[in-house]
């Protein structure tokens, strides 16, 4: 029940601490050559690329956004159609790369060693999926600043492995 109710000694860690962790659930296979960072645009996520830099400076750090339209399934439900939800979409997308770019230029990372995308849909999706196709060998994420019972019940995460680590 203790083990339940207070996680492993990592996530007991990662729950505490306020400095940038890395958790490997395996050995690596070779050195880290593609790391994916999530990004929200908040100072989180922003501290996350900066550890995942600076741990790993030879790395492709590889920023990806995951955008919805918030309403769009209350527009589906009042029958809007299509064309008009795609136009919420391309405004969503435009405000996400103007967004990405004011990330960007916050960072003190390489133009060369960046990588940005910006895609339609839901982020814990999106993250998977492109985990698999960029051939990521590490996710980096930045650190929440949720209350202990948040983040018992939700969990919070800096470093996450691949699955090919």
């Amino acid at each position: 029940m203790r083990g339940f109710l207070l996680g492993s000694t990592t996530e007991r860690v990662l729950r505490k601490t306020r400095r940038p962790v890395l958790a490997v659930k395996q050995r690596p296979h070779g050195a880290y050559r593609r790391v994916l960072v999530p990004v929200d645009f908040s100072d989180h996520a922003a501290a996350a690329a900066q550890t995942a830099h600076r741990w790993l400076p030879d790395a492709e750090i590889i920023l990806l956004h995951a955008y919805e339209v918030d309403i769009e399934g209350t527009l589906r439900f009042a029958n809007i159609d299509d064309e008009q939800i795609q136009e919420y979409r391309v405004r969503a997308r435009e405000e996400a790369l103007e967004a990405m770019t004011e990330f960007v230029d916050k960072l003190s990372i390489p133009p060369a060693r960046l990588t940005r995308l910006v895609v339609h849909g839901a982020p814990t999706l999106r993250i998977l999926e492109h985990e698999q196709s960029l051939d990521a060998d590490l996710i980096a994420m930045g650190k929440h600043g949720q209350s202990t019972l948040e983040e018992l019940l939700l969990g919070s995460v800096d470093c996450l492995p691949s699955r090919r680590t």
